[in-house]
């Protein structure tokens, strides 16, 4: 019935649009997928450290200072009483040792205007090149991509910078209860996911805000959707705070032959009391290593060892291809390697040749102190 539905988001959507950003839309658009990509490969990484940066209206809240610690526990926070001001923020923050900064400040959509230290322009914010990954702009308006080059698109597009994504509003109003945002990114989930969860959580989306602003709500529990429905993302939402390893490397596998063992330069040689050892090992930074298949007689059905070794034996007396490979978690499939061994399980025979003088009588030889033989 008409309003009985779940008014829960169901999806989530990031805008990557360049069309309202200065200068070649197409380059804009080739520039930040290549960051991405960047991101993805390993190439950019962050470091796990964050940033609250609150000026002067929400300097008391607790929330603005310490939610972000559910996505980051090592992180710096900053308010009026530690020097927030418009030239330390594009001094030392914007290129400062983070990984994501949440920012709460008086904003419009080009602007951030702080209590001290005065505007802080699109063009500037570009110009700075932000080193961040990530930003959640508690700043009203910054993410309004309908306005020409506006802030969250400022932070993201056409700059030589590292960063990534950005949330906050469109309008009048921002997030609020971050840890319905910061506790899933921590957990995992992508900037979109914890976004959405973020918006599920603020359930039932109705009312006007109650506050000297706007005054008293109209419906009970209200403000949402005065409040929230501005909110936005721009950037790839589907990045993840510390990203999914791209591992295409299979393992490799090493021979090692205990003794007994013999070599002559060319062939090898063991008995079947020798010990052969294989160990694969995974690239630095792969999966690991799931199984290892090996056989020694050509044409005979694959052994497979789950783990990084094995050790067997060949019971077999004769000259044997030792085939093996390896295998990680992910179904990287090492190259099959060959060793040939020669398995030799039978003593020398002794013979006596006797010279002269030299008798025997049918059981026993006879022969003088100075009569040669030869074994």
């Amino acid at each position: 019935e008409d309003g009985s539905g779940d008014a829960a988001p169901e999806i989530f959507i990031g805008r990557i649009d360049a069309s309202q950003v200065p200068g070649d839309e197409v380059m804009i658009l080739e520039k930040y997928f290549q960051k991405i990509h960047n991101y993805w490969v390993g190439i950019t990484v962050g470091n796990n450290y964050g940033l609250a940066y609150i000026d002067n209206d929400w300097s008391k809240s607790l929330k603005h200072r310490t939610d972000i610690h559910y996505a980051y526990p090592s992180y710096e926070w900053m308010n009026i009483t530690t020097g927030v001001t418009g030239t330390d923020y594009v001094a030392n923050r914007l290129t400062g040792p983070y990984e994501f900064i949440h920012l709460s400040c008086h904003s419009g959509p080009t602007k951030h205007y702080f209590h001290t230290g005065g505007q802080v322009t699109n063009a500037l914010v570009r110009g700075t090149h932000p080193v961040a990954l990530f930003y959640n702009l508690f700043c009203c308006s910054s993410l309004r991509f309908t306005s020409d080059n506006c802030l969250g698109n400022a932070y993201i597009l056409d700059t030589d910078s590292p960063s990534l994504t950005v949330v906050g509003s469109a309008k009048s109003g921002s997030m609020t209860e971050f840890a319905g945002f910061y506790t899933p990114f921590g957990a995992g989930q992508s900037f979109g996911g914890s976004f959405q969860q973020w918006f599920a959580g603020q359930y039932p989306y109705s009312g006007e805000m109650g506050c000297q602003t706007c005054g008293p709500c109209t419906t009970d529990g209200g403000g949402e959707i005065s409040w929230y429905y501005g909110m936005t993302i721009l950037g790839d939402p589907t990045l993840y705070k510390d990203p999914l390893t791209i591992d295409a490397t299979p393992p490799t596998t090493s021979i090692s032959i205990d003794n007994p063992f013999y070599t002559d330069g060319l062939d090898e040689w063991i008995t079947s009391n020798t010990e052969i050892t294989l160990t694969a090992v995974d690239n630095a930074g792969g999966i690991g290593v799931k199984e290892i298949h090996y056989r020694y007689n050509s044409g005979a059905d694959w052994t497979i060892s789950q783990g990084d070794s094995v050790i067997f034996t060949i019971p077999d007396e004769c000259t044997h291809q030792i085939q093996y490979f390896a295998k990680d978690d992910l179904g990287n499939t090492e190259t099959t390697n060959s060793y040939i061994i020669k398995v030799d399980n039978t003593p020398p025979t002794t013979t006596p040749v006797f010279g002269t003088p030299y008798f025997n009588d049918g059981t026993n030889h006879y022969i003088t102190p100075w009569t040669p033989f030869t074994l």
